[in-house]
């Protein structure tokens, strides 16, 4: 199989949260949202963190929910841009102000409006579910649902060919 993270660039991982580290579903109760992630999806993002990679979680949700789970790990070499409403636009001002470009980034995401970033990104991936347009788009698309483990799959695969 070709390294679909064939680049020495990678410096940050750019990954989408609803349908991409979960599965997309919203669970409402009374209590209010709940959604479900995946263990193995943030040991993979620890992973990351713990061989230089930083990472930067990037959604249109601000309900709350990722910074509570993202501020449990371990590292802290993450960032999160909650409540976005143009990925593309966002993550070029959060390049810009850490001196990155594009050539930078590996992006998972699942839908269309992570297409732009997809687009614009040196390599990406997606989970198995994501959208047609975005499978047919990406470098990599993993075997593993959004929320299933995906992006587990996605950084073993990057780690594995960056550490030879």
């Amino acid at each position: 199989m070709k390294n679909p993270f064939d680049s020495d660039k990678i410096k940050v991982f750019a990954i989408d949260v609803d349908g991409t580290l979960t599965n997309g579903i919203y669970y409402v109760s009374t209590d209010g949202i709940m959604k479900a992630f995946h263990t193995l999806d943030f040991y993979a993002i620890e992973k990351l963190c713990d061989n230089g990679i930083r990472v930067l979680i990037i959604t249109q949700s601000d309900d709350g929910i990722i910074d509570e789970k993202m501020a449990g790990l371990n590292s802290r070499n993450w960032d999160l841009l909650t409540g976005s409403k143009n990925k593309k636009e966002d993550l070029q001002f959060w390049l810009d102000e850490n001196e990155m470009k594009w050539d930078n980034i590996a992006y998972i995401g699942d839908a269309d409006n992570d297409l732009s970033c997809i687009a614009a990104a040196d390599v990406s991936a997606c989970p198995a579910s994501a959208i047609a347009a975005v499978r047919a788009m990406v470098s990599y698309c993993s075997c593993k649902n959004g929320g299933e483990g995906a992006v587990y799959d996605i950084v073993q695969l990057f780690l594995s060919y960056r550490q030879g």
